[in-house]
Order: C-alpha cells, then sequence, then structure tokens
C-alpha cells in the first residue's frame, strides 16, 4: 500500500504525498506495536480517498479495506489485557537490564547535566535531587497502606475523598505485573490504568490518573499474590 502511494505520488508529482507515504519495507519490521498502528492508519488515511487510482500500481480497492479491518483487529489485540499480559511475562526478563541501562544514563549524563544548575537555579536543582530520591530509594517514610491483592482480582488498596493534588505512590513487591488507577467504583478498574512491575515504584497524581474517584484500584491478573505498599501524600 506504501508503494503503491509513493508511485502514485511520483506519477503525480504530489511531494507531500510521496513525504508521508514513502516508507523503507525494512522499516516496518522495526516499528513497535502503537507506531505500526499510527503508520498503518497514516497509510490508510491517505489510500481511502485514492482508492479508484491506486489499483493500477498494485494496490486494489479490497486491499484498502482489508488494511482498515487488519488496522481494527491489530488494535484490539495490542490492547487485549490478557495478551499484553503474556507479552510483558516475556519482556520481565529484559526488564533488570533495562532498568540497569536507565539507572547508568542518570548517573553518567543526566546527573552531571543537572549539576549546571545547581548555582543557577538551586530550586530546579533541588525539585530534580527529590525526584531523584525516590527514582533510586523509593520513598524512606513508612506507607501509608498496605495491602495485598489476590491473583486475578480488581481490589480496592486506599480510598478518601477525591483531591487532584493527592499523589499516590505504589511499590510492587510481587512477582507479576499488576496495573493501579483511580475509580468511582470498589469493584472495577478505573478507565486510565498504570502498570507497576515487579519491584518497581511508580507516582502518579490524582488529576492525572482521573477527573474524579474516590477508590485506588489495583489490578492484579497474574497468578500469585501481590504485596502493595501505598504512600498518599
Amino acid at each position: 500500500m506504501s508503494n503503491a502511494l509513493s508511485a502514485h505520488a511520483v506519477v503525480t508529482e504530489n511531494v507531500e504525498l510521496l513525504k508521508r507515504a514513502d516508507t523503507l519495507s525494512s522499516s516496518w519490521y522495526k516499528f513497535s506495536e502503537e507506531e505500526l498502528i499510527t503508520q498503518g492508519t497514516i497509510i490508510f488515511g491517505l489510500a481511502k480517498p485514492l482508492m479508484s487510482e491506486l489499483a493500477v500500481y498494485g494496490a486494489k480497492e479490497i486491499d484498502v479495506l482489508n488494511l482498515e479491518k487488519a488496522l481494527t483487529v491489530f488494535a484490539s489485540a495490542v490492547s487485549s489485557p490478557s495478551l499484553a499480559i503474556d507479552q510483558r511475562k516475556v519482556d520481565n526478563k529484559q526488564v533488570v537490564k533495562i532498568i540497569g541501562e536507565i539507572k547508568d544514563h542518570f548517573s553518567t549524563r543526566l546527573d552531571i547535566l543537572m549539576r549546571s544548575f545547581e548555582v543557577n537555579n538551586p530550586a530546579l536543582y533541588e525539585l530534580y535531587i527529590l525526584a531523584r530520591a525516590i527514582d533510586v530509594n523509593g520513598p524512606v517514610k513508612q506507607p501509608t497502606a498496605t495491602a495485598e491483592v489476590a491473583p486475578k482480582a480488581v481490589q480496592e488498596v486506599f480510598a478518601a475523598p477525591y483531591e487532584g493534588k493527592t499523589l499516590f505512590t505504589l511499590r510492587n513487591t510481587g512477582t507479576d505485573v499488576v496495573f493501579f488507577s483511580l475509580s468511582a467504583k470498589n469493584t472495577e478498574a478505573g478507565s486510565t490504568e498504570v502498570a507497576l512491575f515487579p519491584g518497581e515504584t511508580r507516582s502518579r497524581l490524582a488529576k492525572n490518573l482521573a477527573p474524579s474517584g474516590t477508590f485506588l484500584m489495583v489490578r492484579n491478573e497474574g497468578e500469585t499474590i501481590a504485596p502493595i505498599k501505598i504512600w498518599v501524600e
């Protein structure tokens, strides 16, 4: 489809179309799932109004329609919770390596760069140091609450009146990835879920989780109990 659009663009001297449609075949194998969906949607959007003109370049109308169907099926598969969990279980083997690379990047590059702000912008530098302390060590004070989330369950781990500036920090001390969210009901996850990998600590403001909601929920799709520590500030 991309090649057909590119050929059409060359023949019609449509430079803008050529820029948007021309993608190396090898690039498709390197795209992430999200990039595949994005690029595929762009190609479909370009091809749809030109369906009747692309057949001569090797892309029939049925090919364009099939691309739309394929995008829908692929997007649903990528967002499927069970498939996402399976993929993350495979990816967990790489987590330690990736985290190590990130920490090396911070200590060998970003930390050095930020030192230039210690004198010129001490407030910014202090905020950075505080953020790095959370990243490296996690919160140092006792957790506000702890919970053990049963396997294959969605569970309330904390409840409080909604304030957008409330900061939730969660640490997953279990062996399976879990997802936390803010919900108006204590029986279901919120619409925006944040993945929390084994051993990971993450923070979110309430306003970045949901526009409203009383219950902090954790969804555990794993096979074992997920121990969770919660800090609320």
